[in-house]
């Protein structure tokens, strides 16, 4: 059967933890009046306050946390929508999508976009077939040392053009 691997992409990711929490809904000093006269924050753009009817004043606990669902929020996906519990990332996809992603998921599958000097990673996209030799020697098993040696090597010559 053949095999895929998910290409490295970058997303932008915002942990939620209560309404007004992602960036682009930014309610913070907005009040709003109900019916009964009483100034309420306004629901988010991109996380609403969750809703069911059959969920009488929100006090039933999450199958998924155990936090009481009055406490989540909901998301429009491209498959509906989704609940959003405290705690987990709004992740941006690539084509402007967005979904809940549980923090344990997050972190096994994110890592942090670190900046890098400016032009540090130009002379490997140029340098093409250090990933392929380095893809090799992993794929035989090399020892960390030859790996290390190997990419010690090729930044010298970087360094010294």
């Amino acid at each position: 059967m053949p095999r895929f691997r998910k290409k490295p992409i970058e997303v932008d990711a915002h942990q939620w933890f209560k309404n007004g929490d992602h960036p682009e809904d930014n309610l913070h000093g907005l009040l709003r009046a109900d019916d009964d006269g009483v100034g309420h924050e306004p629901e988010g753009k991109v996380v609403r306050y969750y809703r069911d009817p059959d969920d009488e004043g929100g006090e039933r606990l999450c199958e998924r946390c155990g936090v009481r669902m009055h406490e989540h929020g909901w998301i429009d996906t491209l498959e509906g929508g989704r609940i959003v519990c405290p705690g987990d990332w709004i992740i941006t996809g690539v084509v402007g999508d967005r979904y809940p992603c549980k923090k344990d998921a997050f972190q096994a599958t994110y890592s942090s976009v670190e900046e890098l000097p400016e032009g540090f990673i130009a002379p490997f996209e140029q340098e093409g077939e250090l990933w392929n030799d380095l893809r090799v020697l992993i794929g035989k098993g090399a020892e960390f040392d030859a790996v290390r040696q190997m990419i010690e090597h090729r930044l010298e010559i970087v360094k010294n053009g």
